[in-house]
């Protein structure tokens, strides 16, 4: 590899492509929280009546639908913004990523201790020295050319599925959000105890990995806050069922 620099910036098609992922996966939540709502709600009317637990849902379902719309106001001109401004960089001595609204990540090219393509074309760059790593999109401008440079560093490992592993951040983050919807429709003492204490992990965990993972964007932190509402919900309800059965 020669001494100059070379800059990576996203071809003006890849932003067009996220946002209509985006309207997609945006369109089932809304379709999941109406049913969840729906269902919720016909449990606890269907069972207690006019009670304090259904305000307690219309509460909670209120948050979300608040969260999620806080959410796609703020995702549009900001993932913008984003992809014009994104400019992956690359020497003979150090990598940067500098993406507006994430953190600017750069490591020694010589810390480089693995470079793995997945099946959709996305590269993933690891560093031995710290946690960070770098996730490069297909959607690059002169993919080919940078894939032969990172070839030219380190054997690029193929990776046909994605590993289980890399699903575990948001795994752990959406269940705590199926068992707050869980524990909303039941009041036995025993199911409020388990999924309330699910809920509380999960949400704390979503919290930290939105606060701490340098992967998220910054609208990605500020809505980690809501996550402390759900858990403050979850312990309420969790401490009125219980007095309720004391």
């Amino acid at each position: 590899m020669d001494a100059s620099v070379h800059t990576y910036r996203l071809q003006p098609s890849a932003l067009q492509k996220r946002l209509r992922r985006n309207a997609m996966r945006m369109m089932l939540i809304a379709v999941s929280l109406g049913a969840t709502a729906m269902v919720v709600t016909s449990i606890l009317m269907t069972q207690r009546g006019n009670s304090p637990y259904s305000s307690l849902v219309i509460i909670a379902l209120a948050m979300g639908y608040i969260c999620f719309i806080s959410f796609r106001k703020k995702l549009d001109p900001e993932m913008q913004a984003a992809f014009d401004g994104y400019l992956l960089t690359l020497d003979d001595f150090v990598i940067t990523r500098v993406f507006p609204g994430h953190p600017t990540i750069t490591f020694p090219i010589k810390s480089i201790r693995s470079v793995t393509r997945y099946r959709n074309g996305s590269l993933k760059i690891e560093s031995a020295e710290s946690e960070d790593m770098i996730w490069v999109s297909i959607d690059v401008e002169n993919y080919d050319d940078l894939v032969r440079r990172f070839a030219a560093i380190t054997e690029i490992q193929e990776q046909v599925r994605w590993p289980i592993l890399e699903f575990l951040p948001v795994a752990g983050m959406l269940s705590g959000f199926v068992a707050f919807g869980l524990m909303l429709a039941t009041q036995k003492p025993l199911l409020v105890g388990i999924l309330g204490t699910l809920t509380i992990a999960g949400g704390a965990y979503s919290f930290y990995i939105l606060r701490s993972a340098k992967i998220f964007p910054a609208y990605g932190r500020k809505i980690s806050w809501y996550t402390l509402g759900m858990i403050g919900l979850a312990i309420y309800y969790m401490v009125v069922v219980f007095k309720g059965h004391a």
